[in-house]
Parts: structure tokens; C-alpha cells; sequence
């Protein structure tokens, strides 16, 4: 399925949605609870992010279509007891993969600002937590997952 969701501009959730297969989907939020400013509505596919900036302001909300941006998913497996992060960082902006543990505590960190893929990875053998968060910052786009181990 896809995630539709509206985050502000620390990347912060603020409505989401998972979508299930049909032909017609009908959602709606309210956004008279948020104050005037910028926002992002964002489409999750399994491969791809589509991030559409959103105004709010006196005259009403406005989504800003020309400045559209695609983000290629990042890859996530668990493969041997190593979870592995690949990001492919086509336009060659700073990338960082955080691994996470579920109290918060950071496990692992990767930084790359000039190869076209990027590569994270954490050998979870011993480890005592039933999932782990991915965050990987590409620029200025966050995608954040959550893994069930």
C-alpha cells in the first residue's frame, strides 16, 4: 500500500494515512488546527517518495505542484543478521543513515556527500530490542522507518 502524509518543516508527522488497494480512496484532514506556514504532503510507494510542499495562510491552503519533488526509497533489509540500508543518491546531496534501537539510543551512523550509493549497515546478533528505527536524511528530505525484528 502507500502512506499519504502531512509533515511540517522539522519533518515532524502530523497526519497519516495508509492507503489500501482500491479504485477510488477518499481522505480527509483537517488542517484548520495548524497555524499559517509551510508544509509537505507526502505519497510513500515502496520505491518512491513524492514530496509536494503545502501553503497555509489567510487566503486558504494551496499545494505548490511545480515544486515537486521524487525521492527514490531507501532499501531496507535484514540479510545474515545485518540490517542493511542502501540509498541511491542520484542528485549527490549529503546523505546520513541513523539506526536507532526502540529506547532512542543510537546504534549507528553513515555519512556520505559524493557517492551515487550510499550504504549503512548494523549487525543486530545479541541484540536485545524487538525493533529499530531508520532514519536517513537525503538533503533536505528525512524518511524514517520503523523495522520489527
Amino acid at each position: 500500500g502507500e502512506t499519504v502524509s502531512i509533515k511540517d518543516l522539522n519533518g515532524e508527522t502530523l497526519f497519516s494515512e495508509n492507503l489500501q488497494e482500491a479504485k477510488e480512496y477518499t481522505k480527509i484532514f483537517s488542517l484548520s488546527t495548524l497555524p499559517e506556514g509551510f508544509y509537505f504532503v507526502e505519497s510513500e510507494e515502496s520505491s518512491k517518495i513524492v514530496v509536494t510542499p503545502l501553503i497555509i495562510n489567510e487566503n486558504g491552503v494551496a499545494l505548490v505542484e511545480n515544486a515537486k519533488e521524487t525521492y527514490l526509497a531507501p532499501e531496507i533489509s535484514i540479510e545474515a543478521n545485518v540490517l542493511k540500508v542502501m540509498v541511491r543518491n542520484y542528485p549527490k546531496v549529503p546523505v546520513t543513515i541513523f539506526i536507532y534501537n526502540e529506547s532512542g539510543s543510537l546504534l549507528t551512523i553513515a555519512e556520505d556527500n559524493t557517492n551515487t550509493l550510499v550504504f549503512g549497515s548494523y549487525t543486530i546478533t545479541d541484540l536485545k530490542t524487538e525493533k529499530l528505527t531508520v532514519s536517513v536524511s537525503e538533503g533536505d528530505h528525512s524518511f524514517i522507518k520503523e523495522i520489527k525484528l
